[in-house]
């Protein structure tokens, strides 16, 4: 009973849902400030807008490398912190707020 009531109110929502939406999409017109000039595309005469090129990567900043630590010195602090079995209880612990990256490694920068 329910199901067909569900499916008798979606038949009406959903088509006045879509024409609600219709009514509010309009078509892009120029601004006064922006008038697009319309040109004959059979006249070979006709002026032609410059092209520009932008690249993309220009304004690409390149990333700063950060310093490594050795393997040596990343296992010895992985140890002191308890191993793999301290990640696993980490995992384990609710949502903690964010404390960047001093919240893991026992505070550890």
């Amino acid at each position: 009973m329910q199901i067909s009531i569900l499916h008798s109110r979606l038949r009406i929502i959903a088509p006045a849902t879509l024409l609600l939406a219709l009514t509010f999409a309009q078509a892009q017109t120029p601004t006064d400030d922006k008038q697009v000039q319309q040109t004959d595309p059979l006249n070979a005469d006709a002026p032609i807008p410059a092209l520009t090129y932008r690249s993309s990567f220009t304004d690409y900043r390149l990333l700063s490398e950060e310093p490594v630590a050795g393997w040596k010195s990343s296992n010895d602090l992985a140890a002191e912190i308890g191993g793999w079995r301290a990640y696993g209880k980490e995992s384990l612990q609710p949502d903690a707020p964010d404390k960047g990256h001093a919240g893991h490694h026992g505070g550890k920068p």
